[in-house]
């Protein structure tokens, strides 16, 4: 349900780290006034921000005493770690033996 109210407008809504994102919009050329941008932006975070409250309320929900809950789907979007992950050991210490 939440994937066809995406695709309606073109999101790729990723519930699982609550993100969505608009691969066909493009910002307009660089001669925009700082303000336009502004706006620009905010118009398209508020669109943004609505899919996925949308497709949030969309998921199948469970009574709980606090209230509704609802289970996320696991990420489809992968994020890259800060550090790299060490392949080779780590070399011993002097000190550490």
């Amino acid at each position: 349900m939440a994937e066809a109210a995406a695709a309606t407008t073109n999101y790729e809504v990723d519930l699982g780290n609550l993100m969505a994102y608009d691969p066909s919009h493009h910002l307009a050329a660089a001669s925009s006034s700082r303000g336009q941008l502004r706006e620009e932006c905010l118009r398209k975070g508020t669109e943004l921000a609505q899919a996925v409250a949308n497709a949030l309320f969309a998921l199948p929900a469970t009574q709980d005493r606090d209230g509704p809950m609802v289970r996320l789907p696991p990420p489809t979007t992968r994020f890259p770690r800060e550090k790299h992950v060490r392949i080779e050991p780590v070399p011993s210490l002097a000190y550490s033996l």
